[in-house]
């Protein structure tokens, strides 16, 4: 029997059906609408019988009544036994996966949590009757404000219902009990708006509606939420965002780090759909439709498996000015620049900004050694880098040598990569990395995903053979695997300096550097050679 997504999306729809039915009826006959509902999916339940034979007879008994409980929890185990050749397609998304797991087991179970994800879910069911059945209950956000209050209150000294990341991280350390209930309130006070958020859209009949009424209606309604202002876009029942003609944008902003954003007037003359806010007025992340970012990294990693076979190339070339080091020669600056992009796999920097990148050091960030020197600075988003470049080595000393000559009669503050007092900023160190790979389409920051994607196949072409001989010894789940890969994708992340943010800390993130930096046919290979499926977050990575 050959699957397609299309057809799983039947099957979803069927079971669906035949679950509003026992929530609405029970044990009883079906109701006049859900039997009808039922009778109409007769036909497109019949190709599913190889894999779950008790459908039709589940199907007919809901109708009647007779035997009605009996055949559907067949069909729940049923479901259970069949699931991992569900898996083992391709085709089928992470998400319609989940969604028939969970239809399998509120079927067996009665499981309220399976009936919460499928409210959920249910527009993944692409039936209107459904969808509309199967809208989620109001939660009393109120019940839980005065609470929230007065630990946020007795936490951090003020009035609200929200921490901030800050406040979090100071919260956790100092009231470890109330933090906790802190979050538990949180839970409830956010799944109350999403609810709201899920049941307007549900009860326009549409599947996106303008984001603006959204907002307007959750006001009226004295709901709060944490949703960013400015957005004039669509949204869906689970607060994904659209572009007014429908086009699917990549992520949503965290309303508690940009309460706002702008839209770009010239889209889609110029490709970012809008740009988020942070309270103090400063500007976060730019936001694309997510077939434009599927686009770019196609692009992106075309031209980093052609930039590959050039780089040694491209090195010596760069390495030769390097070596012949002239402090007055603005060429020979950018060059160190882009040996030190490569050493350390570092972000090249922007100029004006409070953080800073290689060719954006200030003098103050280098400390001589009696072996070499330390780079220390704050690089993106305020993550510390360190870098040590050591004279025992032949590569290090050239690049030594040549920072010495740069920093020479400096003051602290000065800029380390200028000639005289004219820095030689990150255009330039393009500029030259365009001349010398041949390539005007790509930048220094290539380099960074070309050593992302290089080290994670060092590390898999030294793993392998063990990780294989493991699953061969005594086999391997697909967490067994991911998790295998996770520690992988660590040791990218920190060569990369990945990190982020958040209550717990600053912690390597090497997922997030996975999915930015690394050939995710790379990723993929991964999984393919052990006969796994792939995570979740690489689907789009293989469109």
């Amino acid at each position: 029997m050959i699957l397609t997504a299309s057809q799983l999306r039947t099957l979803l729809s069927v079971l669906y059906i035949l679950v509003v039915d026992y929530k609405k009826n029970g044990e009883r006959k079906a109701d006049r609408e859900s039997a009808s509902q039922i009778r109409a999916a007769m036909n497109s339940a019949r190709s599913w019988t190889t894999l779950l034979p008790g459908l039709p007879e589940a199907m007919k008994s809901a109708v009647s009544g007779t035997g009605k409980l009996q055949s559907l929890v067949n069909l729940g185990f049923e479901i259970k036994e069949s699931f991992q050749k569900f898996r083992s397609d391709r085709e089928f998304t992470g998400t319609e996966l989940d969604t028939l797991s969970a239809l399998g087991m509120y079927l067996r179970t009665d499981s309220e949590s399976a009936m919460a994800k499928l409210i959920r879910l249910a527009s993944v069911s692409e039936n209107p009757w459904v969808v509309q059945e199967l809208r989620p209950k109001a939660i009393n956000q109120k019940s839980v404000e005065p609470e929230l209050k007065k630990l946020v209150k007795k936490m951090v000294g003020r009035a609200g219902t929200l921490l901030t990341l800050e406040e979090s991280t100071l919260a956790k350390s100092t009231y470890p009990d109330e933090y906790k209930e802190y979050l538990a309130l949180r839970r409830v006070f956010n799944q109350a708006w999403k609810n709201a958020l899920t049941d307007f859209v549900r009860s326009s009949g549409l599947n996106k509606v303008p984001y603006q009424d959204l907002l307007s209606a959750l006001d009226a309604a004295n709901v709060t939420y944490s949703l960013s202002k400015g957005f004039t876009g669509l949204v869906d029942d689970q607060g994904r965002l659209y572009t007014k003609r429908g086009d699917a944008i990549a992520g949503v902003p965290s309303a508690a780090n940009f309460p706002t954003v702008v839209m770009n007037p010239d889209y889609p003359k110029t490709q970012w759909v809008f740009q988020s806010i942070r309270p103090n007025g400063e500007a976060g992340q730019y936001f694309y439709t997510e077939k434009f970012r599927q686009a770019q990294s196609q692009r992106k990693f075309a031209a980093v498996e052609k930039l590959t076979s050039k780089m040694p190339a491209i090195r010596r070339k760069w390495n030769s000015m390097v070596k012949s080091f002239d402090v007055n020669n603005a060429v020979n600056v950018a060059a160190v620049i882009l040996e030190l992009l490569y050493l350390f796999s570092a972000r090249v920097g922007t100029q004006g900004n409070s953080t800073f990148g290689i060719a954006t050091l200030q003098v103050r960030h280098l400390k001589e050694m009696p072996n070499g020197i330390v780079i220390t600075y704050k690089g993106k988003d305020g993550v510390p880098h360190k870098h040590v470049l050591n004279a025992s080595d032949s590569e290090h000393r050239p690049v030594i040598e040549a920072l010495q000559e740069l920093v020479a009669g400096k003051e602290l503050k000065d800029r380390v990569f200028s000639v005289g007092r004219k820095p030689v900023n990150p255009n330039i160190a393009n500029a030259l990395f365009k001349q010398l790979s041949g390539m005007p389409d790509v930048t220094v920051h290539k380099i960074r995903t070309l050593r992302g994607t290089a080290l994670l196949r060092q590390i898999m072409d030294r793993e392998m053979p063990k990780i294989k001989a493991r699953q061969e010894r005594s086999g391997m789940s697909e967490k067994q695997a991911l998790d295998i890969f996770k520690g992988m994708a660590e040791k990218v992340g920190k060569l990369l300096n990945h990190v982020r943010r958040g209550a717990s800390g600053t912690k390597v993130t090497g997922m997030t550097a996975i999915q930015s930096y690394i050939d995710p046919s790379l990723s993929v290979a991964f999984f393919e050679e052990l006969g796994i499926r792939p995570p979740r977050m690489l689907e789009r990575a293989e469109v």
